[in-house]
C-alpha cells in the first residue's frame, strides 16, 4: 500500500523530482569560490580562456601562467569560455593542485597549479 501511494504521488505531482546530482549542481552554483587564480581572464575567439594579465604573488604567477596564454582545460575538463572557470574554482579548496592545459605560442603545455585562498 505504501509503495503504491508513493508511486502515485510521484507520478501525479507537477514538479519534477530532484536528483541528488541536480541539487549538488545548484548548491555549487550558489557557493562562493574559496580560491582564486590571479588572472584577468577574457574569452577567446578560439575557445578557452585567454589570460590578459597575471597578477604577482598568486596561484597563476606561481604556476608560470603568462599573458596571452590560452587555458584550454582544467584537470582534463575543457574550458570553452570564462564562464567555465567559476564552477572549477568552486570545486576546490586552498592547497588543492590542479593541472592546466595551456596553449602558448602555438604549443600546448601542461602546468601544475596549487590554488591559494582568496585574501
Amino acid at each position: 500500500m505504501l509503495c503504491s501511494d508513493v508511486a502515485v504521488a510521484a507520478a501525479t505531482q507537477r514538479e519534477r523530482l530532484a536528483h541528488r546530482r541536480d541539487r549538488d549542481a545548484v548548491e555549487n552554483a550558489n557557493r562562493e569560490p574559496r580560491v582564486r587564480l590571479g588572472i584577468l581572464p577574457a574569452n577567446s575567439g578560439k575557445g578557452g580562456v585567454l589570460v590578459r594579465r597575471v597578477f604577482p604573488d598568486t596561484s597563476a604567477s606561481d604556476a608560470g601562467l603568462r599573458p596571452d596564454d590560452r587555458i584550454l582545460a582544467w584537470n582534463g575538463v575543457e574550458l570553452k569560455n570564462t564562464e567555465d572557470l567559476r564552477p572549477r574554482l568552486v570545486e576546490h579548496e586552498p592547497g588543492d593542485t590542479v593541472k592546466l592545459t595551456v596553449e602558448r605560442d602555438g604549443a600546448t603545455v601542461e602546468l601544475g597549479m596549487t590554488l591559494r585562498a582568496i585574501e
